[in-house]
């Protein structure tokens, strides 16, 4: 009776488990979709966009003779 019951919890779990991996994945699809233009471009994030304004502030500015980081 024991080994039944320790198969049923592990029947469960592994049900749950993939029942959130599957969420996960869910996810993740919608994420990837909310980033994209309705024709297939890549959307700029703010902080993407943010990184090229400053990368690009900072190579015309005070510190000409430095080369930008990349």
């Amino acid at each position: 009776m024991k080994d039944m019951w320790c198969r049923l919890i592990q029947t469960e779990t592994e049900l749950q488990t993939t029942e959130w991996q599957t969420i996960r994945v869910n996810k993740a699809n919608v994420d990837v979709a909310q980033r994209t233009t309705h024709d297939g471009q890549k959307a700029i994030t703010k902080a993407h966009h943010e990184h090229v304004v400053l990368r690009e502030n900072w190579s015309f500015g005070r510190n000409k003779n430095k080369k930008p980081m990349n």
